[in-house]
This record gives C-alpha cells, structure tokens and sequence, in this order.
C-alpha cells in the first residue's frame, strides 16, 4: 500500500512540474545537424506562453518588429503557434567549419572554443564536438535588444538552459545546451611533437614526429605502415626512429607560405580542421607586426582517455625580428605566455586535444636612403632603377620585407631583386611605359615623358621630363631623409633644370652623367636637354652669308668704279685745250672733245673711227698730257 502511494506521489510531483515548466516559462530547445565537410544547420527553438508575451512591452507585434529590424545576418527566423503558444525558431545555416565559426563569433562577440573531428584512421575511431557556448549564449543579444529597444527593463534569457539533439552523418546524440560530445576508440601514442622553423625569407620548415609504444605497433600489425605512409604530404620526407618508449615516425617538409604550411599539417594529422594563418600588421611600409596563428587539432592521435594527446610544440624564427610575444587559447580567452620564449624559440608541453597558438614578432626597418638610377639606352628606351637600402643588423630582413611588398603588387614590368641589405626595383621601356609603372609604385604625379626643340633654329634640342610625387610614399616608408637622383644620357647633357615648386633651378652641365639631390618632400620635376647644331640651318645660313657678301661685292664694284669715274673726270684737260669734235654724247648729249674715253658728264664709253688728222692731233694731245703729268 505504501508504495502505491509512494508512486501515486511522485507521479503527482511530475505532473505538476510539468505543469509548471508548460505553463510558465519559455522552454528552448536546439537542433543541430552536421553533414559531411561540416555542412548543415543548428537550429534554436523557443516556446513562449502568454505570461511570458506579457514581460515585452507591446507583446508579439512589438516582439515581431524588433526580430524585423534587428535579427543578425547569420540567423534567420520564422514563428508558428502551437498549443495556443508562440514558437520562436532561429536557424543558423552553415557550409563548412570555418562558416560555422565566423557565423559563431559574430553572435559571440568574441573567439570560441570549436573541436570537431570524425577520425576514422588507424590509431583513433568516433566522433567528437565540443564547444565553449550554449544556444543562450548565441541567442543573448535577444536580451539586449529588447533593453535597448525599450520592450524590457531587464535582458529575458527565452533560450537558457534547455537540451540539444545533434546528428552527425546519420548518428543521433543528446546533450546538454552546451554541447560536448566524445565517443571515442583509441590505440594510444606516446606524444606528437612538432618542430617548425620559420626562415627569413617567411618559409616554414616542419617536423612532425608521432612517438608510437611499442604495444600499439603490435595491435596495429601491418595496418600501421599503410596508413602513416598517407600522412607525408607531397614533396615530404619520412623515417622511422627507434626509442627507449617504442618507434617515432618522423615526417618532414617545407612549405612556401602559411597556407601551403596549413594544408600539409592537416594530412600529417589527418585532420582536415588544422588551420595556420600569418597575418601583417603594418605600422608603416617596411615596419610591421608579424602575427602567426596556428590552430592543430590532435584527436586523430590519442593520449589517454580524456581525448587529449601529450604534445610537444618548438616554433624557431630565425627572421632577425624573433618572437616578441606568444598567446594560447586557454579558458575561453588568449593567455600570455612568454614565459615559454627563449630568444627566437617558443617551447610549449601540455596535454591538449585543440592547441590553438598565437605568435608575435616585431619588425623595424629603418631605411637609410633612396636612390635612383635613370639611364637612357637608345632613342626612345630608357631603363630605370629605384634602390632602397634598410641599415642595422635588420638590414637584410629589410630589404627583404620591401621586397615581398613590391612582389606583393602584381605590377607587370616591375623586376626586384635584393643585394644584401639593399631592395632593388628595375624596369625598362618608353617613357609611357616607365611612367604607368611608376604611377602604380607610387601615384599619380609620378611621369617621364619627352619633348623636342625643332624648327628654323640655331639648336634642335630633345629633353627628359621627369616628374617625381613620392611624398605619400616617403611617409607610408617612414624615410624622411634626401632622395639621390642620378641621369645617364647617350651623350653629353647641355642642361639640367629642377622645379620643386617654389622655384627653377638651372644647371649647365657638358657630362653625359648627372647627379642631383631630389628634396625630403619628394616632389620635383627634373628636365635634362641635349642640344646639338642644326646642320640645314648652318647651310641656309652659310648660303644667305655668301649671297649677301656678293651682292656687297657687287655694290662695291660699282661704287668704285664711280669714284674712279669721278676722279678721271676730275683730272680732265681744260676745253681749250682739246678741239671739240663735231658729236655729243649719245646718252647724255654732252659736248664730246677729241681723245675722250667716256663722256664726263655720264661715264658713257665714247667710240669713234680716227682720220689722219685726227690721229696726229691724238698723238700731239697725248704728249701734252704726258708733259703735263710729268710736270705734276
């Protein structure tokens, strides 16, 4: 009879919390489902009886415009009513695991804690999910927007507590809210250990070693080797090491980039969750932050029951920056852990099933000049070089950090190269060409072109204009000091003009070299100018010359002959002593007198036939002359 009523009583107590829990209270529930590739969707239900409508100012309508306006965009939601209550459902819809994260955090606010992994390989079999939040976690800005939106005075928790059901590729487990999830089989390892060296160059060396106990090698048989053959990832090398503990099957490789790094950490681990990312923090051009995130999920090699796995994890910079500080992912936040650096090294020893890590270096390059090389190769093909030195110990990791920005750019015509601490830019080609690659180094404003003298002159004359705009880029680099500026010509430079804004500065030069110092604004125009004689103009020149000194020879001629005219007019014996002749001039009409050449008025010549007579008195006039001419 007693214990009737013992069940009589218990039965009551939970029909009557049941009661309680339908009647008053929102009741939330998730569902989860998770396909292959970690694709699926999670959805988080709640049910809300009136008495719980009654705690929002306004009710469902007011409820229903808040979800309008303000629902994230990871989540979409829809309502039903059921029983006379309102279901709230939210559905978080994802593709992949990192899709799933990335929705997470954003709902989170913050990073979470994620260990998925279906291992299915030699050492280890299951399932595993496990998280660090609960549906009311992801639904807690519900509460925080009906505060904000004036619909509640304090923030409601509808999605707390409750359970989880998930299914992962057609297997169904239940759960609390927090979903924690670990059904596993497993042949232990003794400890994995990972030794990765990062060079200065950013590529990363990495060896893998899976110490294995000799009892597991046993259980396994040939199973073993097959399956640790599949783990060397392309271009890796393997062997197998004896120890005091059993076997360890190393496995190294080289990867050229944190992505090559992540790809090859995953198959070694046989786990397709391993992520690595580096990340350039810049603080200027050449001056960053290194920040290398490395997150290793180990469930495919199990240490001991908690589905941990002990393991060993050395990260070795050998940039000349090091490793500044180092975080772990510990208790739901980064915790600082420089005790574990030594110089350049970070050693790290733990049980752990997920080792997220997160490493820093610092890297200052000071530059300590800028120098460029402009050298004109033939008529209209010039060949460029622009050198960038970085100064201290760090020098070399300068030059090599400008050079990876450069390569970075994608510029097509643009070489780099690097000497020692030196980062060098070359490229060659016309001046459009040049100047199209120098507008996406560094701006607009940055442009060489050409400019003829021609014409009807003395000189023709062919100039380089080169206009420089490096300011932006001067004060991105840090530099602040002179820019050196050096032009070669073909031949020799006539001229060298520089305007850097206020003001025209004119050298003259007879080099085929020159050197000029560009200001720490970086802003000026260099013209060079090369002239020569224009040999059609000297030859026109030459020909007008000689014209015109005939045509003065002409003139003089005739002048002269005037003034001798003039002078024998002048010396001419009086009239009466020379007859005159029956003629007169024939041009003129002046009176002719015998022995007469020219008429002395006009200078024409005068012919005439002599008779006897007239000869004889020639004769006697020619000898007064002589006597006369003797006498002067």
């Amino acid at each position: 009879m007693k214990r009737h009523l013992r069940f009589l009583f218990l039965f009551i107590l939970l029909a009557g919390i049941i009661l309680i829990v339908t009647g008053c209270g929102a009741q939330p529930s998730t569902q989860m489902t998770v396909q292959d590739g970690f694709s699926g969707e999670r959805s988080m239900s709640c049910t809300l009886s009136d008495s719980d409508m009654a705690q929002i100012t306004g009710g469902e309508s007011a409820l229903d415009a808040l979800l309008r306006q303000q629902c994230p965009a990871a989540l979409t939601w829809d309502k039903q009513k059921q029983n006379g209550n309102t279901v709230y459902t939210f559905t978080l819809s994802f593709s992949d695991q990192q899709d799933y994260r990335e929705k997470v955090e954003s709902l989170l606010g913050r990073e979470c804690y994620l260990l998925y992994a279906v291992p299915d390989g030699a050492f280890t079999q299951g399932v595993r999910l496990e998280e660090d939040f609960s549906s009311g976690d992801l639904m807690a800005w519900l509460g925080r927007a009906l505060v904000d939106g004036g619909l509640s005075t304090q923030e409601l928790s509808f999605f707390s507590g409750g359970s989880a059901q998930v299914a992962i590729q057609n297997r169904i487990f239940s759960c609390q809210d927090r979903i924690a999830i670990r059904e596993l089989s497993y042949h232990p390892v003794n400890k994995i250990t990972i030794e990765t060296y990062l060079s200065e160059e950013e590529t990363f060396d990495r060896t893998i070693s899976i110490s294995i106990p000799e009892s597991t090698c046993n259980q396994l048989g040939d199973a073993l080797q097959p399956y640790l053959d599949g783990l060397v990832p392309s271009g890796g090398v393997s062997r197998w090491e004896e120890n005091a503990a059993g076997r360890t099957f190393v496995i190294f490789f080289t990867a050229q980039s944190s992505r090559e790094l992540e790809d090859k950490t995953a198959q070694a681990l046989d786990s397709p969750a391993a992520q690595s990312v580096t990340e350039q923090q810049k603080e200027t051009l050449f001056n960053s932050q290194l920040v290398f995130t490395e997150r290793l999920n180990f469930s495919s090699f199990l240490s001991n029951r908690d589905g941990k796995t002990y393991v060993e994890y050395l990260f070795d910079s050998g940039s000349s920056s090091g490793i500044s500080t180092a975080q772990m992912w510990k208790s739901g936040q980064w915790m600082d852990m420089d005790g574990y650096l030594e110089d350049s090294q970070f050693l790290f020893q733990e049980d752990s099933a997920l080792l997220q890590v997160r490493l820093q270096s610092r890297n200052e390059f000071s530059m300590e000049s800028m120098n460029i090389d402009m050298r004109r190769l033939s008529e209209g093909l010039f060949h460029r070089e622009i050198s960038f030195a970085f100064s201290g110990e760090s020098g070399v990791g300068g030059a090599l950090t400008a050079a990876r920005y450069f390569r970075s750019l994608g510029i097509a015509g643009l070489s780099t190269s690097v000497e020692e601490n030196r980062c060098i830019l070359s490229m060659e080609g016309a001046p459009s060409e040049l100047s199209q690659i120098l507008t996406a180094l560094f701006g607009p404003g940055n442009e060489i072109s050409l400019s003829n003298g021609e014409g009807f002159q003395l000189y023709h004359s062919t100039s380089v204009n080169d206009q420089m705009d490096l300011q932006a880029f001067l004060q991105e680099s840090g530099y602040a000091g002179e820019v050196s500026y050096v032009y070669t010509g073909d031949e020799p430079i006539s001229s060298l003009t520089q305007d850097r804004g206020d003001g025209i500065q004119s050298i003259r030069v007879d080099e085929a070299t020159i050197r000029q110092e560009i200001p720490a604004d970086g802003k000026a125009l260099l013209t060079a100018t090369v002239r020569w004689l224009n040999a059609w103009f000297v030859a026109m020149l030459c020909g007008a010359a000689l014209l015109c000194l005939c045509i003065a020879g002409g003139i003089f001629f005739l002048v002269r002959r005037h003034f001798i005219i003039r002078r024998e007019s002048a010396r001419v014996t009086p009239a009466q002593d020379f007859p005159t002749l029956d003629r007169k001039c024939p041009s003129c009409g002046a009176q002719l007198y015998q022995g007469m050449l020219f008429c002395t008025k006009c200078g024409f010549p005068i012919f005439y036939e002599e008779t006897e007579g007239e000869s004889h008195s020639h004769d006697q006039s020619k000898k007064r002359g002589k006597k006369r001419h003797d006498a002067t």
